[in-house]
C-alpha cells in the first residue's frame, strides 16, 4: 500500500534534516576543520535534496519552511508537519551520535551577543534568499540542490569562523539546557533573517523591472 503524501512529506523532511545535521557532526569529530564541516553541510544538502526534491521540495531546515509559508507556498498545516519532521530528525541526529563515537560538539565562539546576532541574521538572509529565488522558477528548480549546496558550504563556513553557527538550528538543541542565551540568539537571527529575506524577495518579485514593464 502506497503511503499518503503527508507520510511521504514527513519521511523526506525527517531523513533530510537528520542527514544535514548528523553528517557535519561526525565530520567535526573526525576532522575538526571548520572548512570541512562547512563543506560537509553543503555536500549533504546537495545529495539528499537531489534524492528528495520531488517529494517535499527539500527544505530540511525550519528557515526554508518558514520562508515558504510566508510566501504562500505552504499551508499552516503543512508548515506544522514539516517543522515536526525537521526537529524530530535533528533530535534523532543527536541521539544517534554515540554510534559515531561522540556525544559532544561545541563550536560556539565567544563574541559579543549582538555582533553574533547581526552576522547570523545576514547569513540566514543570504541562504534563505537563494532558496526561495531558485525554487520558485521552474527552469531553475533542477539546479536547487547545487545552488543551495554551494550557498550552504560558503555561508556555513563563514558562520563557523565568526560565530560557530552552521545555520542549522538543530546544532543548538543541547544548548537549551546549558546556554539558553545562545538558543535565543539563534532563534532571533533565524526569524529576522528569514523575514528580511522574504521582504526583500517580494519587493523584487512584485516590482517589475524596466524590461518587464515594457
Amino acid at each position: 500500500m502506497k503511503p499518503s503524501m503527508n507520510v511521504r512529506y514527513f519521511m523526506a523532511e525527517f531523513y533530510g534534516s537528520f542527514s544535514l545535521l548528523f553528517v557535519p557532526l561526525v565530520v567535526w569529530q573526525l576532522n575538526g576543520s571548520l572548512v570541512f564541516v562547512g563543506v560537509s553541510v553543503g555536500l549533504t544538502y546537495l545529495f539528499t535534496s537531489s534524492m528528495l526534491l520531488h517529494i517535499s521540495h527539500a527544505h530540511f531546515n525550519p528557515i526554508f519552511s518558514l520562508a515558504s509559508w510566508l510566501d504562500g507556498r505552504l499551508t499552516l498545516q503543512r508548515l506544522g508537519l514539516y517543522l515536526l519532521a525537521q526537529f524530530s530528525g535533528m533530535l534523532f541526529a543527536w541521539v544517534s551520535l554515540p554510534l559515531a563515537g561522540t556525544v559532544q560538539w561545541d563550536l560556539t565562539i565567544d563574541v559579543p551577543w549582538f555582533q553574533a546576532l547581526g552576522m547570523e541574521t545576514f547569513l540566514i538572509f543570504m541562504v534563505v534568499y537563494v532558496y526561495v529565488a531558485v525554487s520558485e522558477q521552474p527552469m531553475m528548480r533542477p539546479f536547487l540542490p547545487l545552488s543551495v549546496g554551494v550557498a550552504y558550504s560558503v555561508l556555513a563556513s563563514l558562520g563557523l569562523a565568526t560565530t560557530g553557527n552552521t545555520l542549522l538550528i538543530g546544532q543548538f538543541l543541547p544548548a537549551l539546557i546549558f546556554s539558553p542565551g545562545v538558543v535565543l540568539r539563534v532563534v532571533l537571527s533565524a526569524g529576522l533573517g528569514t523575514v528580511l529575506a522574504m521582504g526583500f524577495y517580494r519587493k523584487l518579485k512584485f516590482q517589475p523591472t524596466v524590461y518587464q514593464s515594457k
